[in-house]
């Protein structure tokens, strides 16, 4: 043996001393010179939805990669597109379109119900045609007769037939004639859609066959040979294919069906089918090869399951560096057969959605990125030489990659004019751009008219023909003779195809009733592909202009869409071009057109010196990859060999030492000269033998390469593992061995490399997964445990050392558990100075993925003098404290799939230099374990009751002891304990189990601190364990936690993001309280924060970003005598939350900046159950303009000839909760807002547009300059669903003479914004994915630009060119603040707010005021205005006073608001604030308003015959603006028609009793631990009793008794005399209080005081 080595090292050596001159790349003639490849991307968009959105990106993608075709899986399980029309006439019977839909709809639902379900056609309109843009073809794939359960559902419910094939599911019954003529009916619509789109292949499915019904074996196809049932498939698939190609398009489908198990004899399948390939099949499934297939006349495409990217199975996901290593000739082939084929049509990589729920759409198509590029690099290019060419006609630039070898070529040709192209570095390669000019001719055309059923209609005397649509008369039209139905159009053929820029119909204004209700705008080049441009709904008198969005058109179609009883006028079908005023320009109805001319631009690359380097041909860029000529010292053509080792042990093919130890690879091994290489691993034996200790199974792991200095060699302790470049595939390339990394880089081989396939032997350390290793060792399982003899002393007396090896569960429960490692999953091995623990390599099974692996170090526990280990013997770990106490391993990880994305997962020694430090230590090694979704794995959920929201979930993969069709596993059958278990709340014994599909019996972590990847809060301790629960379907079991109240020592209420001050002392309790403090430090368990330490020993919080839960603070407190304690803190938000500017996030390129300068005031420190008002603190009383004093302002000015302007970047915000209000400035110079609300996937379930200009009322209670009204809340977005939002805010100005104002002015209604001129502001602002109809738009101003107004104050004419000067040319938009309501859900749990905050709801007195009326017609509010003429006040209709979302007061004025459901004791709190100066009012507990910050003040709730009520009345001062009205929820407001009497009564005293004499008297302010006295007087003629209340609690009254009863009877005094004691028991509370008396005539009628005017309230204010 060592001669045959040493001669094998002179062959090898010889082999690379040759070299060889390398001018360029060989030519590669193996693909057949194909120019037409087809490179394909399938995206299953029929079990999961994908929106336009995602389906572009994905276009996007495989535009760049290189790809020509989407495939469209819309028809797969699910149908997730449904056409315009969908009616079918199958069996004689006619099912209406709404039927077919509701019936389709139903079955997607039933297979998963996604928030949107279908596709409609005019989305699939716009993603063909973008498509098209981005030089891919869309290939619609519909499955038929099986993978069709939303179609199956809809044709059993539609024709009351049972239409599947023996309970399937998803596969009807091929021999049964209803469901075949109702399916292929319904795919016929498709197949004419598609076809008239221009679509060149139709894939009709065809596979797998019933499989959800036979799952074993020979499956359906099977059971259809069985029965002699084969041939009806055989008959279905022809059918289907000749549907298809009288379409004028190309037949697909799947392989497996077709001549399943070989069998021919049951029909012969048309060869014009084209196959995808994509399974050899399986064990006692065989369908034909491809072999055969091709044999047979197929084309073929290579459609290589192995190469799948599933959703939801991560087993079955495609890497990118697996993709890399896709050869497009290699199919998949069973052992006994070629699976190679020369010639394929093209290779398909697939995105499957198996499991539609396991992840976002957005996450989908991030993460199949990588795998579709490397997928393409290795498809052929256009052509076989060193210089591509384009395989279809030129597009614009894209960004791509550039291959080449120095001194080759690449072409490409890109349309348009790029003569002028930038090279970064001209030494690396060089470009050469030619632009070709191509004069267009001139086209002459002659339009004529028809209509679908004749040519017009006849009326007596008077004719109206088709002709009238093109005569360029309004007045004249065309009659349709018919009443309405779809697919029913007026036509116009122009004679040839003319480029024009726009399409406009008019509909004449005598129409009638005869108007078009719905119809498609069509146009078309050829007649027979058409593109759908628009939809138009006829209105008389109105026209309405669609873009052309097709190069050249003939063929103009306005085609109904929709069935009405009336016939159809239309007036006037006319093409031409629109200006930038979207001024419409008629064309003739003949004449002559002159193209524009046309041109292309050849791109000639020429590497010149090896490297990198990128070309900027107008927004692409193209990055040029140039490799170098072949080394001098490059091996040449001969034999390069490939050996195998297992660390320094010779591998061999079988347990032999003769047998083969090397493979051979010559330039005629197969693959090795082509452009891809040969993939190394299918060089080598997967399953191998070494004879170390005895023959060994080893297995493959990867092959190296390694240079002339770090050979591997058979000599002790040599182990070059670590020491070379792993590669993935080979070549014989530009006359010189190359060999590819995992990159994807291609570089050559030097003289004296050695290249090496390295194995690893298989362990049994881990049950769930199979974990290989390099080094071999003792098994603790081997040790005699009788005689306790040790392991082998072989060390030569330098000792022993362990290695352990765990697997982790994602809830920290580790396996096998601690006490059981030593024995069940440790090795050991002899020590060496420095020696590494080698490679641990864990592989990723059907059941489990790798997510981190860890390396703990630890020590023996005794015998630590021995050099060998015994049974009994124990480790100690190394482990850290957290702060709850418990122990954790001390790890430090060494690979996580995150940072080490794409790599294999392993730990090497070596490369990461984790040694043994010294004999009888030893390393744990913890491989953190991720379980694969599947549909029978049972969840645990893990839940903070305190906030009602879920901790943590993970899944367990259960072992799989049932047969098919046996219930899925349930906790309720599989968890084992003691104590009963059953659905609903139960016992969860400590020592509870799950035996899981490894054996193992899984238990359950209860100790949330030591529970992987929660937020940090939850490792604190204060987390305490509750009870448990099961699902109703047994899948879900729920571990409940809640704060242990005991551990938290104070909790504050936070209802701004001011900072809070909160003396230390306050939390100290016992002895603790009276030590001196000596030091202290705080941390923010959770949240965004900052805790300052202040000199007075009181700690500062300060919420740094919008909170999202409660925030943990922990002190750690030391005090003089050494001791220390760490009590904790938590801040609650409550229920509405108002946040600064600072709070909202801006970009780096922010044209948003501070204006104003912030105050530095904190808000009170309130204790949770004892808080006040939530919405209110002292702080802001006297803010007067910004809120806190700054606001983040965009100034936005218009360019020189451009007609609007917007910020560059997007200003956003992240919440938590139900609502929120985005504070923004009001005034002459303010522009739009436009806001955005988004889930966490993405999708856009709000957006607002906000135009804040504002010049004043018409009552003129708001005027002036500059900003009118500060703090304004300009979106009030309510009514979320409770959850995490992400809202993007932009400003922008538009002017009175451009598009929107045109727009606005042309289709604004009913003064409201039109979805037109919103449609307009969208695009100029580029959001996409937003309709314009689900747009809120608002205006503070009638004269809105978005109205049609000019956006300045009524100075200037109406003309456009008036307008232009009129408008203004600069604005500012402004973030005031953001407040956001019930980031905590509405059950706290142990977070209880006070009473009077909990179970709060919030409702706009706006909408009460301007909105709400009941079927009555009678108003939730009434708004009362005082007449100061007539000294009265009088019922009105309340006008627009000031912004929207806000009702304005002026003085003088008042609403009354009748409430339902109130009861003593209820909320009843309303948002308030002032404008223009301080304000008095009555019927809020406040004595007076001063500040611009809205805030929440509560209502006094009066009492009329049982029906409760507020009144606000602004008395005197400025502006009293309210705006949200917050009470329990039970509490609404309601319409009382008696309201209105009511009010004005008690204003205008009509029923009031005005005694001859009532007066109080008391102190304004007293201190808080002082009494003072209420003094009453009032005239004994009349008055019989008196009553005063406190603070509006009417319900609470309490009578006076007289002081001077006898001196009034005896006449000696005219007036009684009463008195109460204030704050007798000094228990009010800080703050304002409101004392009223009312006195009762002795005929019973009643008094409130004062009769009229103010100062009749008696305020306490403490001190």
């Amino acid at each position: 043996m060592k001669k045959i080595k040493r001669a094998l090292s002179l062959v090898l050596v010889f082999c690379m001393l040759c070299t060889m001159t390398v001018t360029g790349f060989a030519a590669d003639t193996t693909s057949g010179g194909q120019t037409d490849f087809m490179k394909v991307v399938h995206l299953d968009a029929g079990r999961k939805y994908f929106s336009v959105d995602s389906i572009k990106k994905i276009i996007n993608n495989a535009s760049a990669d290189g790809y020509n075709y989407l495939e469209l899986g819309v028809g797969n399980d699910g149908l997730r597109f449904l056409l315009d029309d969908m009616s079918v006439t199958a069996n004689g019977e006619t099912y209406s379109s709404e039927a077919v839909s509701k019936a389709i709809h139903a079955g997607n639902e039933a297979y998963y119900n996604f928030d949107t379900d279908e596709l409609t056609q005019s989305e699939m309109d716009t993603i063909i045609a973008y498509a098209n843009e981005k030089g891919i073809s869309i290939i619609p794939l519909i499955n038929s007769p099986g993978h069709m359960d939303a179609i199956l559902s809809a044709a059993n419910s539609l024709t009351g037939t049972t239409c599947s094939y023996n309970g399937s599911k998803r596969t009807i019954d091929v021999t049964n004639d209803t469901a075949v003529a109702f399916t292929q009916a319904l795919i016929q619509k498709y197949v004419n859609y598609f076809a008239g789109k221009g679509c060149k292949y139709f894939n009709m499915g065809a596979d797998e066959y019933a499989n959800d019904v036979y799952t074993s074996g020979s499956m359906g196809f099977g059971n259809l040979q069985d029965t002699r049932k084969y041939s009806s498939f055989v008959d279905y698939v022809n059918q289907m294919a000749a549907m298809i190609k009288n379409a004028g398009m190309t037949p697909m489908a799947f392989n497996d069906g077709i001549y399943f198990n070989n069998n021919t004899s049951s029909g012969t399948f048309d060869t014009d089918i084209v196959i995808s390939y994509w399974s050899c099949g399986w064990s006692g499934y065989t369908p034909m090869s491809a072999s055969k297939l091709t044999d047979m006349g197929f084309k073929l495409i290579n459609t290589h399951g192995d190469y799948y990217w599933v959703l939801g199975k991560s087993d079955w996901q495609c890497s990118a560096e697996k993709a890399s290593r896709f050869n497009y000739k290699e199919f998949q082939h069973t052992e006994l057969e070629s699976g190679t084929i020369d010639n394929p049509v093209g290779a398909m990589f697939c995105i499957w959605c198996d499991y539609p729920g396991a992840d976002t759409e957005a996450n989908v198509v991030s993460k199949t990125a990588d795998t579709m590029a490397a997928f393409a690099k290795t498809l052929p290019s256009a052509s076989n030489s060193g210089t591509t060419t384009p395989n279809k006609a030129p597009t614009a630039p894209a960004n791509k990659e550039i291959n080449l070898s120095v001194g080759g070529t690449a072409t490409e040709t890109v349309s348009g004019n790029y003569s002028d192209v930038t090279t970064a570095n001209k030494n690396i390669a060089t470009v050469r751009a030619e632009y070709t000019k191509t004069d267009a001719p001139s086209i002459s055309y002659n339009a004529s008219a028809s209509v679908s059923a004749g040519n017009g209609y006849i009326d007596g005397y008077t004719t109206y023909p088709s002709k009238n649509i093109i005569d360029n008369n309004a007045d004249t039209f065309c009659w349709y003779p018919e009443t309405q139905t779809a697919g029913k159009y007026m036509q116009v053929n122009l004679g040839a195809a003319i480029p024009f820029g726009a399409v406009r119909l008019t509909t004449p204004s005598g129409a009638g009733a005869d108007v078009c209700t719905n119809a498609a705008v069509k146009v078309s080049a050829d007649g027979s592909t058409w593109e759908t441009i628009g939809s138009y709904t006829g209105e008389a008198g109105k026209s309405q202009i669609f873009t052309n969005t097709v190069d050249t058109v003939q063929y103009i179609r306005v085609e109904l869409t929709t069935e009405k009883s009336t016939w159809w006028k239309l007036a006037e079908i006319e093409w031409g071009n629109v200006d930038a005023s979207n001024n419409f320009t008629r064309m003739a109805t003949s004449g002559t057109v002159t193209q524009e001319a046309s041109g292309q631009t050849t791109l000639t690359f020429t590497g010149v010196a090896a490297g990198t380097t990128t070309v900027q041909v107008g927004d692409a860029t193209y990055t040029v990859n140039v490799v170098g000529d072949a080394p001098s010292n490059a091996p040449a053509a001969n034999t390069i060999y490939l050996e195998y080792w297992i660390t320094n042990s010779q591998v061999y093919n079988q347990e032999n030492t003769n047998s083969a130890y090397y493979k051979a690879i010559t330039t005629s091994t197969n693959g090795v000269k082509t452009e891809t290489g040969v993939d190394v691993s299918t060089l080598a034996p997967e399953h191998a033998y070494s004879n170390f200790d005895g023959w060994k199974d080893v297995y493959y792991w990867q092959t190296m390469r390694l240079d002339a200095d770090n050979k591997q060699t058979g000599e002790s302790g040599d182990d070059e593992t670590a020491d070379g470049t792993t590669l993935t595939h080979i070549r014989y390339w530009n006359n010189a061995w190359q060999y590819q990394t995992s990159d994807s880089t291609w570089h050559y081989f030097q003289s004296g490399d050695q290249l090496v396939a390295y194995y690893l032997q298989k362990t049994d350390v881990t049950k769930e997964i199979t974990t290989y290793a390099k080094d071999w060792g003792y098994s603790t399982n081997t040790v005699d445990g009788t005689t306790d003899s040790g392991t082998p002393n072989t060390s030569s007396g330098k000792g022993q050392v362990a290695l352990t090896v765990a697997v982790v569960y994602p809830d920290g429960t580790v396996s096998p558990a601690e006490s059981g490692m030593y024995s069940k999953s440790t090795t050991i091995f002899n020590y060496w100075d420095n020696r590494d623990i080698g490679i641990v390599a864990p592989i990723n099974n059907s059941d489990y993925d790798i997510s981190k692996i860890t390396v703990t170090d630890g020590k023996r526990d005794k015998n630590t003098g021995q050099n060998v280990w015994y049974s009994s013997d124990s480790i100690t770990w190394n482990k850290t404290t957290n702060d709850a106490g418990s122990k954790w391993y001390d790890e430090k990880t060494v690979w996580d799939e995150t940072t080490n994305a794409g790599t294999t997962p392993m730990v090497n020694g070596k490369t990461s230099n984790i040694t043994w430090s010294a004999k009888n230590t030893a390393k744990l090694v913890l491989i953190y374990l991720k379980p694969v979704q599947k549909e029978t794995n049972l969840n645990v959920v893990y839940w903070d009751d305190s906030i009602n929201a879920q901790i943590n979930k993970n899944d367990i993969q259960v072992a799989m002891k049932y047969n098919q069709g046996d219930p899925q596993p349930s906790f309720v059958t599989s968890l084992i304990q003691e104590s009963p278990v059953n659905v609903g709340e139960f016992t969860l014994d400590d020592d509870a189990y799950v035996t899981n599909s490894s054996g193992i019996n899984q238990t359950f972590n209860k100790d949330i601190t030591l529970l992987p990847n929660v937020d940090t809060k939850y490792q604190t301790g204060l987390y305490e364990y509750q009870k448990a629960d099961i699902s109703q379907d047994g899948k879900i079991l729920t571990l409940h936690y809640a704060v242990d109240n005991s551990k938290v020592q104070a909790k504050y209420v936070v209802d701004f993001g001011k900072p809070v001050n909160v003396p230390i002392r306050d939390i100290l309790t016992g002895d603790a309280a009276q030590k001196t403090i000596d030091k202290m430090t705080f941390k923010a368990e959770y949240g965004d924060a900052t805790v300052t330490h202040e000199v007075d020993n009181s700690i500062t919080f300060t919420p740094t970003s919008i909170m999202k839960m409660p925030v943990i603070v922990t002190a750690k407190i030391t005090f003089k005598d050494g001791s220390q304690v760490s009590p904790k803190i938590a801040f609650i938000p409550a229920s509405n939350v108002m946040y600064e500017e600072s709070f909202v996030k801006l970009g780096d390129t922010s044209d948003w900046t501070k204006t104003g300068t912030a105050g530095t005031s904190k808000q009170a420190k309130e204790v949770l159950g004892k808080e006040g008002i939530h919405g209110y603190d002292a702080s802001y009383d006297n803010d007067s303009q910004f809120s806190n004093g700054s606001a983040y302002r965009a100034q936005l000015t218009l360019a020189r000839g451009k007609d609007f302007v917007k910020t560059q970047d997007k200003a956003t915000f992240t919440f938590t909760g139900t609502g929120f209000d985005l504070i923004s400035e009001c005034g002459k110079n303010t522009g739009i807002v436009s806001v955005v609300v988004k889930n966490t996937d993405g999708k856009t379930v709000k957006s607002y547009m906000v135009d804040t200009y504002f010049t004043g009322d018409e009552h003129k209670i708001i005027s002036g300059t500059g900003i009118l009204d500060y703090q304004v809340p300009i979106v009030r977005c309510t009514g979320l669903k409770q959850g995490t939002y992400t809202v993007e805010t932009r400003g922008y100005l538009t002017d009175g003479s451009g598009v929107v104002a045109k727009t606005a002015e042309e289709t604004t209604e009913n003064n409201e914004v039109s979805k037109e001129t919103v449609a307009e502001v969208l695009d100029d602002l580029n959001i996409k994915n937003v309709e314009a109809s689900q747009v809120e738009a608002t205006c503070m101003d009638d004269n809105s630009v978005l109205l049609g107004g000019t956006g300045v104050e009524e100075t200037a004419a109406k003309s456009r060119s008036a307008r232009a000067a009129a408008a203004t040319t600069s604005a500012n938009v402004y973030i005031d603040g953001v407040r956001v309501y019930n980031t905590l859900n509405e059950n706290n749990g142990a977070n209880k707010y006070t009473k009077s905050e909990q179970n709060v709801k919030y409702e706009s007195v706006y909408d009460y005021v301007k909105n709400s009326l009941d079927s009555d017609g009678n108003s939730t509010a009434v708004y009362v205005e005082y007449d100061g003429n007539q000294d009265a006040w009088n019922i009105a209709d309340y006008k627009q006073q000031g912004p929207e979302n806000e009702v304005y007061l002026a003085p003088g004025n008042s609403i009354a608001i009748a409430l339902d459901g109130y009861k003593k004791g209820n909320t009843v709190q309303i948002a308030a604030k002032a404008i223009n100066g301080e304000v008095s009012c009555d019927g809020l507990k406040t004595r007076a308003l001063s500040t611009a910050t809205e805030m929440y003040y509560t209502a006094e709730v009066k009492d009329d015959d049982g029906s409760a009520y507020v009144q606000i009345t602004n008395n005197a001062g400025g502006v009293l603006a309210l705006s949200e009205m917050k009470v329990s929820s039970g509490v609404s407001a309601i319409a009382d028609p008696e309201l209105a009497t009511t009010v004005l009564d008690k204003l205008n005293h009509k029923a009031d009793f005005v005694p001859e004499t009532l007066t109080v008297s008391a102190p304004e302010t007293l201190a808080q631990d002082h009494l003072s006295t209420l003094s009453v007087k009032a005239s004994a003629s009349d008055v019989d009793k008196v009553y005063y209340y406190i603070d509006g609690d009417e319900d609470n009254k309490t009578e006076l008794k007289p002081n001077n009863s006898k001196a009034v009877k005896r006449g000696k005094s005219k007036t009684y005399s009463y008195s109460v004691a204030i704050n007798q028991d000094y228990d009010l509370a800080v703050g304002e209080h409101t004392y009223s008396v009312y006195a009762v005539s002795k005929d019973g009628s009643g008094s409130v005081f004062p009769p009229r005017g103010d100062c009749g309230k008696l305020q306490q204010q403490g001190v």
